[in-house]
């Protein structure tokens, strides 16, 4: 299938269940996929906003913002997202997002 088809699908779904988190988080990558930049990460944007507690949007934002030279919003996503694995006590996303924020300002 497709990425265009895919998106296709999910917005079929998102019309079923339009408060479906992984479904925005869906759509968003499949945007990133095409090269759609803008609208994949004005998504990622509106899923941090409308649900704080979706662990991978700060993965996802950090890793993208780092891949646009934006380090300061990369280091922010990730940081954000360190004290939402926190608070939730997910330590194994933990440890991936400070490794990533290592990562990240290593190449400041």
């Amino acid at each position: 299938m497709s990425n265009t088809n895919r998106i296709a699908e999910i917005k079929k779904m998102l019309e079923e269940s339009p408060e479906d988190t992984f479904l925005h988080y869906a759509l968003a990558l499949e945007y990133i996929v095409l090269g759609e930049i803008h609208n994949g990460m004005g998504l990622l944007e509106n899923i941090r906003a409308k649900s704080p507690d979706y662990l991978a949007v700060y993965m996802k934002l950090g890793k993208m913002y780092h891949a646009l030279q934006d380090i300061p919003k990369a280091i922010e996503a990730i940081e954000q997202g360190i004290i939402v694995a926190r608070n939730k006590q997910d330590f194994k996303t933990l440890n991936e997002l400070e490794q990533v924020l290592e990562d990240i300002k290593d190449d400041e």
